[in-house]
This record gives structure tokens, C-alpha cells and sequence, in this order.
């Protein structure tokens, strides 16, 4: 029977893409696969079922090689005894068609390349996303685990093992490769995602021992056979309770990766992986069809799935995956910001590890059921109908997220007259509120006279919330008052103060506390004595100007009254009813522009030098 297979490597975040397509070979025994864009002389070999579903290395894997390769004139360069059984090898088009009708063979496929295309972007917002429900976010990652004695292994481009965001907690533990990089990142994309597993300050598992597993060279061009060598590696070599990070896809179908990976979760092995930045069907791909991996789709800040995210059954799981800030591997302490379905699998790789040091011995199944159960339902847009409407969310297993504190700032006023209400408007500037300024009015209509964040997440005096009420023209603020209310059950102190003379109150918040700060306000009475406006109307060389027209009108009475300049240019209204709005205004002429011409304004008394000033028009000769 002819199929027509096709397959190709891909670092996902936009990072490194492998391209196989595969035709099959004449023959009717015929067991070879063959790539687009293989690379000549070059296969790799897998052993029968029989031995190559067992997870044990094999120590005749070796024998059986060398045997089939001294048979069919093979150069092996890697043996594969655990993940899958085989090897890698150089040898001749004739040759490995030949090897492919092997009764002891399953199948032999032509190795394959991959290129780098790394996009970066400049926003960070993933971690805050994952630990909440619903949107808005609210400035925090909280998390009760921090993956402390579980070992993430990273199958990527290696791993920059100094960068002191990792805290002596991440090492080289395997390289694949002969260039001389001892399994150092030269690329960045694997930096990248280990800081995105464990960082300190950009890591989802905090304490997580963190093992690069270098599988692709600087340059970005990396083969099958080393993708298949890391998976083989980290089966054989790793330390339980274990994870692998593998965001890296084929673009088709590869049995080989697919097998190696399968193998190594019947190992005990929890496997991540992206499902792949074609905005397709991700089941057309490994290795999110290898049906043991937990697979990763991404989306934006809005909760959409990202446009260039793979989506359909074969996705188990959404995260953030746009604009995810973490390592760069250019320095010790240097950062960088990637998007793809690589940035969102290391989300879901580091939730695993805080599960798992939870539950050291819960196996890869139940871990990621665990992780699909807990995922916040119905909030994902932008994805079909086959797609699972599931987006990360790190408090698993019953693991119970801090309760919120509330935080309520209310405005109360008494008015001259000793109203309780007023259509003034009162400003305040606030500093980690989650508004950095509002505006109350104490209409005595709630919510006009309050605002409230009922979800804050950033607790004691490190975090300590300030708001601060700005003046405002006729009123004074004559106190502020906080109480403080603990949740039930949860200790809490009377800590918050307030600082009259500078108009603020500083909120101190505890885990559950609902604080009530209420900043109350006096309008000030008009005095008793009537005010006056004075003023003068000039040149720009400061000479007064005779004989000039002035109006004020009383917005609260109708009345307007005039006044027209003395020789000196002044000016003056008294009499007038302190409390009104006025309206001055001067008026232009053929010789002068006043510019103002006007100014509106409440009175509280006497009002000195409201000047005008005028420029004189110049006659053409």
C-alpha cells in the first residue's frame, strides 16, 4: 500500500523550524520513509516493536547495531537503547533501502534538518495570567509550590547554566552535538524557556532544578536524530520526580520522534510539548500527535487563542504564549521577551513541576489530568469547536490560592449650607490600587462616592497601596478614617495610616482584610463681607489703556454689569457675592486683540490684578 508522509523539525516561539516531507520508497517491502529536505546519506534506524516499546536500556542495543551496520555498510554515530531502540548512521541510498526490508527493522527514516527564525517582542504579562481565574489581571503570581526537588529537563538549545536568575540551580546535562559548546546555549531559545519553567523572578516553578539538554547547534540547524538522542538520554539518565520541556515540533508526522517520546512517559516521565506555530490543525504534526505528551497551544493577553497557535483534538491545553519575557542567553543577568506555542509550553512544564513536588510520585498520567481538570473552562476565544476551552491555571489538586483583600476609598462632604451632597468633583492620585488616579462625586448615589479593587493580591507594608486626595477650589478636607476587617478566621492588624496634613491615607493589606478609607470634606462658607475684582488693561510694554470696555457676568444670577478703564487702564467691580461664578471678559477692537479675552472663575473674596493685556494692531503702509 503507497501513504504519502510528511515531516519536519520545529523550534516553536517562532524559534527554530525542521521541514521533512516524506514519499515512500519502491518496494513492496519497502519500510523506508523518505524526507523533503533530508539530509544525504544520512537515516535513522528503529529496531521491531518487541524491543523497542521497552523503556530498559537495552545493552544489546549496541550488539544489534553494530551487527546490522556491518551487514548494510552503516558509519553509526548514536545508538539509541532507551527511549526507542536503533541508531543513527551514515550509508548509501541503496543501502538503507536495503536495511529497510530487515525482518529486525520497523522502519527506517532519512534525517532531517532545521533553520532558526526567532521573533521577540516587548510585553509581560504570562505569569500574572495563570494564577487567576478570570481577567482583568491584577499584578501578582501567587503560588503555594515552587517546584523545590523536582528536575525539569530541557530539550532545546541548551541552557546558559550562570545566569544568576537560576539561582545555581540549573546545569548542562547532556549535548548531543560534537561542536565544542559542551552544551552551552550559542542560540537562546532554550534559555529562554528554562527561565520561563524556573527563574526566580520570570519562572512558574521557582525552585526547580533545571537540566539543559542540547539538542540543536548555534546556527539553528539541527537534525531528527539528535531530537531523538536528548529524549534517549534524559529516559535513561533522569532523576525522579521528572519533566521534560520539548518545545519543539515536525512539520508532518514523525514515527520515530513520536515513539521516543511515548516510550519515555511509559518511563514515568511527565513530556510538554508546543503544538506548533502553523495555525493549523495540530494533529497534522509531531510531536503533538505523540499521544502520551500533554500538548500546548498559546494565547494573548485577551485570553484569545493566538493566530499562530495550532489548535484542534490533539491540543490538550492552553497558556500564555505572546510577548512572554524571560532569559537571555547573552549575559548573566539579561533578559529578552518571545512569542509562540514555545513560550506557552514551559508555562504548563513549570505547573507540572509544582505539582509534582506536591506529589513527587504521582505518575505522567495523572499529572496531566490533574493539570486539564484544574484549567479554567470557557475562557478561550478564537478556536474551533474539536479545541478544548482550557487555559492554564496553577493552583492544582485542591491547592487553595490566597484570599483577596479589598480595598474601598469613599468620599463624604457637608456643604456650607450642611447638605450632605454636592456635585463637586474630588481627584485622587494612587500608587499600587490598581487605578493610578479616579475621581469621586458624593452625590449620595452609590457608586458615584466610592471605589472599590476587591482583588488585591499584594499584601503587607512592601505593598502598601497610598492614595492621595488633590485640593479642590472651596473645600477642605477635614479628615481621613480606615478600618480594617479581617476574614473570618484570619488574623489581621489595625496597621493602615493616614496623614492629614498631606491628604493620604497609607493602606497596609493582609491576606482576606477588607479596609473602608474615607476621606470626608467641608465646603468652606462665603464670607460675610461682599468681594471686589480689581484689574488693569495693557499694552505689551505694560502702558495702561484708557477708555476699554469690561463685562462681568454673575453665572448665578443672570446679572452682567460693566466698567470702562480710568487713564492708568484699571478697573474695578465691588459689591459683588462671594460663592457666585463670574464670567469677566474684555472687548477686542479695531486697534487692540486682548488674547485672553476672558476668564470664569467662583469667587471667594477679593480678587486683585485679573489683567488683560492687549496686542496693538499695526496698519499696512
Amino acid at each position: 500500500m503507497k501513504r504519502t508522509l510528511f515531516v519536519a523539525f520545529i523550534i516553536l516561539g517562532f524559534g527554530f523550524s525542521l521541514y521533512l516531507a516524506v514519499a515512500p520508497a519502491s518496494g513492496k517491502d519497502s519500510k523506508l520513509i523518505r524526507s523533503r529536505n533530508a539530509v544525504p546519506g544520512r537515516y535513522i534506524v528503529v529496531f521491531k516493536d518487541d524491543r523497542s516499546k521497552s523503556t530498559e536500556t537495552d545493552p544489546s542495543a549496541a550488539s544489534t547495531a553494530n551487527v546490522l551496520a556491518g551487514e548494510y555498510n552503516a558509519m553509526i554515530d548514536t545508538i539509541y537503547d532507551t527511549a526507542i531502540k536503533g541508531f543513527s548512521a551514515e550509508m548509501s541510498a541503496k543501502d538503507a533501502e536495503a536495511l529497510s526490508r530487515d525482518s529486525r527493522i520497523e522502519f527506517v527514516e532519512e534525517d532531517s534538518v532545521a533553520y532558526v527564525s526567532s521573533v521577540t517582542t516587548n510585553s509581560d504579562w504570562g505569569l500574572d495570567r495563570i494564577d487567576q481565574r478570570e481577567l482583568p489581571l491584577n499584578g501578582a503570581f501567587m503560588y503555594s509550590e515552587t517546584g523545590a526537588n523536582v528536575n525539569v529537563y530541557v530539550i532545546d538549545s541548551g541552557i546558559r547554566p550562570t545566569h544568576t536568575e537560576f539561582g545555581n540551580r540549573a546545569s548542562v546535562a547532556f549535548d548531543a552535538l560534537t561542536d565544542g559548546q559542551n552544551g552551552i546555549d550559542c542560540n537562546g531559545h532554550g534559555t529562554h524557556v528554562a527561565g520561563t519553567i524556573g527563574s526566580s523572578t520570570y519562572g512558574v516553578a521557582k525552585n526547580a532544578r533545571l537540566y539543559g539538554v542540547r539538542v540543536l547547534p548555534c546556527s539553528g540547524f539541527g537534525l531528527v536524530s539528535s531530537m531523538i538522542s536528548g529524549v534517549n538520554w534524559v529516559t535513561a539518565n533522569r532523576v525522579n520526580p521528572a519533566v521534560v520541556n520539548m518545545s519543539i515540533a515536525v512539520s508532518g508526522i514523525s514515527n520515530s520522534l513520536n515513539n521516543a517520546i511515548n516510550n519515555s512517559v511509559a518511563s514515568g516521565i511527565t513530556f510538554i510539548v508546543s503544538a506548533g506555530n502553523n495555525g493549523n490543525d495540530a494533529c497534522l504534526y509531531s510531536p503533538a500527535t505523540a499521544s502520551s505528551a500533554l500538548v500546548v497551544g498559546a494565547t494573548g493577553n485577551d485570553d484569545a487563542r493566538a493566530g499562530y497557535s495550532n489548535f484542534g483534538a490533539c491540543v490538550d491545553i492552553f497558556a500564555p504564549g505572546n510577548n512572554i519575557t524571560s532569559l537571555s542567553h547573552l549575559s548573566d543577568t539579561g533578559t529578552r521577551l518571545m512569542t509562540g506555542t514555545s513560550m506557552a509550553a514551559p508555562m504548563v512544564a513549570g505547573a507540572a513541576a509544582l505539582y509534582l513536588e506536591a506529589n513527587p510520585n504521582a505518575s505522567p498520567a495523572t499529572v496531566a489530568n490533574r493539570i486539564k481538570l484544574d484549567a479554567t473552562s470557557g475562557s478561550v476565544t478564537n478556536i474551533d469547536t474539536v479545541s478544548p476551552n482550557k487555559l492554564l491555571y496553577t493552583w492544582l489538586d485542591g491547592a487553595q490560592p490566597p484570599t483577596p483583600g479589598s480595598v474601598t476609598i469613599i468620599k463624604e462632604v457637608v456643604s456650607w449650607g450642611g447638605g450632605t451632597s454636592s456635585s463637586e468633583s474630588f481627584t485622587y492620585t494612587a500608587s499600587n490600587f490598581g487605578l493610578p488616579s479616579f475621581s469621586l462625586v458624593d452625590s449620595d448615589v452609590v457608586p458615584a462616592d466610592r471605589v472599590t479593587n476587591a482583588n488585591v493580591f499584594l499584601f503587607d507594608e512592601s505593598n502598601a497601596i497610598t492614595v492621595t486626595e488633590n485640593e479642590t477650589t472651596g473645600w477642605g478636607l477635614t479628615s481621613i478614617s480606615c478600618t480594617e476587617t479581617g476574614a473570618e478566621g484570619m488574623p489581621n492588624s489595625q496597621n493602615s495610616t493616614v496623614d492629614l496634613p498631606n491628604r493620604k491615607a497609607n493602606i497596609v493589606v493582609e491576606e482576606g482584610e477588607s479596609i473602608v478609607c474615607t476621606f470626608r470634606g467641608e465646603q468652606f462658607a462665603p464670607t460675610a463681607a461682599p468681594g471686589s475684582i480689581t484689574g488693569r488693561l495693557i499694552d505689551q510694554r505694560g502702558t495702561g489703556l484708557r477708555g476699554q470696555h469690561v463685562t462681568l457676568f454673575d453665572a448665578n444670577t443672570g446679572e452682567t454689569r460693566s466698567a470702562i478703564t480710568n487713564s492708568f487702564g484699571f478697573y474695578s467691580f465691588g459689591e459683588l457675592t462671594v460663592s457666585h461664578f463670574y464670567v469677566i471678559s474684555v472687548s477686542n477692537s479695531k486697534r487692540y486683540q486682548f488674547t485672553p479675552d476672558s476668564h470664569s472663575f467662583s469667587l471667594d473674596g477679593d480678587m486683585f490684578d485679573m489683567n488683560f493685556t492687549a496686542t496693538e494692531h499695526t496698519r499696512g503702509s
